[in-house]
């Protein structure tokens, strides 16, 4: 090789750039110095509430214990965004477990007191009343099975159910049994009323209670077959209740013997449970109703 020729190829290697040797000789490039990660932005602060006070918080009584007592304390209303500490309230002991007010009368937890219903509204103090079934009321329930009496094995029950009707609610038809259920837990001993229009004998109509250990009391006091009623007349029952939880049926079976004819539905329009935990606000009168007089039970 000539002198030209070696000034010639070490002039290209420099041109090229720095190089290192792999495998076989082979010249590879050298990466670039790694540089230091970049600094992120934090993520955004929510904004921050509203400074809480006296109208974010409202009282409630703790669960009873041993001695048949309970707390009044302060809780945050439901949906509550405020921030900050909540208004300096000490517990206090609340009445007994077994109070309640009487007819006509609401409890102001926060003067634990009993006081008067407004003009215009009615309580019945410690008890709860359904009159009104446009819906099915909160705490009912209802379910549907074939009956035991039922002459076909294609007889279907999924759509059968007790059905508000305005003014009353009606059970279901046919050979289906069908269950209206309410859950009612006393402070005290009480009772269940209601109010039945039931007309047709070839409808087995069944009241009857459960205690705490879902066991039913199979006695007159606890246990009902109501009469039937004429057509468009309406009659009375009453049930005691016991303290602590009662979960309360009245159930329908059909008996149709195979006949097309069905059996007519139970009706009824009025249900009062005595004996359940104060009230802490009146109802308002029905649409089409008013009174003047405060301290009204219905």
């Amino acid at each position: 090789m000539s002198r030209c020729q070696v000034v010639v190829l070490v002039a290209v290697m420099l041109s090229a750039g720095p190089a290192v040797l792999g495998q076989g000789g082979t010249g590879t490039q050298v990466p670039p110095d790694p540089q230091p990660p970049q600094p992120t932005q934090p993520p955004p602060q929510p904004a921050a509430g509203p400074t809480c006070s006296a109208t974010d918080f409202h009282y409630e009584y703790t669960e009873c214990d041993s001695s048949g007592g309970r707390w009044r304390v302060l809780v945050p209303n439901v949906g509550n965004t405020c921030t900050g500490p909540p208004p300096a309230d000490t517990p206090r002991r609340g009445k007994e477990c077994s109070f309640s007010c009487g007819s006509g009368e609401f409890f102001n937890i926060d003067q634990q007191a009993c006081q008067r219903c407004p003009p215009g509204s009615y309580s019945l103090g410690g008890g709860v009343l359904f009159d009104h079934w446009e819906a099915l009321p909160g705490g009912f329930t209802t379910t549907a099975e074939i009956g035991d009496y039922s002459y076909s094995s294609q007889t279907n029950c999924s759509e059968v159910t007790w059905e508000p009707k305005g003014d009353f609610i009606a059970s279901g038809s046919g050979d289906c049994t069908t269950t209206l259920v309410y859950a009612a837990n006393l402070k005290k001993a009480g009772k269940v009323t209601f109010t039945y229009q039931y007309i047709d004998d070839n409808t087995i109509f069944h009241v009857y209670v459960q205690n705490e250990q879902c066991q039913t009391v199979m006695d007159s006091d606890t246990n009902k077959w109501p009469d039937t009623t004429e057509e468009g007349k309406w009659k009375e029952e009453s049930i005691d209740l016991t303290s602590g939880n009662n979960v309360i049926y009245w159930k329908t079976t059909g008996l149709s013997f195979g006949n097309e004819r069905k059996p007519k539905p139970v009706f009824i329009k009025k249900i009062t449970i005595e004996g359940v935990a104060y009230t802490s606000e009146c109802t308002k009168c029905p649409p089409g109703t008013y009174t003047d007089q405060p301290g009204q039970s219905e």
